[in-house]
């Protein structure tokens, strides 16, 4: 860096300051209408008391440490859906892992498979893993199967 030359230049040039864009009047915003249609009935909608009432729910099988063999590190805050929520619609303990972020993240890679996650909820219920995605099939009104290391959801 040539400095004598930053000093005989005046130092260095400060950034222009970008001018702000005005905001708009709140007369612009547009309002949400209320729908007025109950879906509290529908088999997959989900309502605010619903979203609560799962809310508690992970809450409740949360754990302070990580969940998988050998870690000591804490878990994550929330927990890991070992089957993707989107993909069954609930949310049921047995669904559940608490893994650090490091595992976290192995687990959403596939590094750790979902068949090794569900063979640790197994171990935790002291069950086997065709009867957790028995168990959680039925709950969810989906079919399980375990297709390598990747249990799959088929809707029939």
């Amino acid at each position: 860096m040539d400095y004598q030359a930053i000093a005989e230049a005046g130092g260095i040039p400060k950034p222009k300051k970008k001018q702000k864009k005005p905001k708009q009047p709140l007369s612009y915003k547009r309002k949400k209408k209320p729908s007025g249609v109950d879906m509290s009935n529908l088999p997959l909608g989900k309502t605010n008391r619903i979203q609560r009432v799962d809310e508690a729910i992970r809450r409740t099988y949360r754990h302070k440490i990580c969940q998988i063999p050998g870690c000591t590190k804490p878990a994550i805050d929330g927990v890991h859906h070992i089957i993707q929520k989107v993909d069954i619609i609930i949310d049921h303990p047995l669904n559940f892992l608490n893994p650090c972020i490091d595992h976290h993240h192995e687990c959403d890679e596939g590094i750790i498979s979902q068949v090794d996650q569900f063979e640790l909820k197994a171990h935790e219920n002291n069950t086997t893993v065709e009867q957790i995605l028995k168990d959680l099939g039925e709950f969810a009104g989906v079919v399980l199967y375990v297709d390598g290391e990747r249990v799959k959801v088929f809707r029939g």
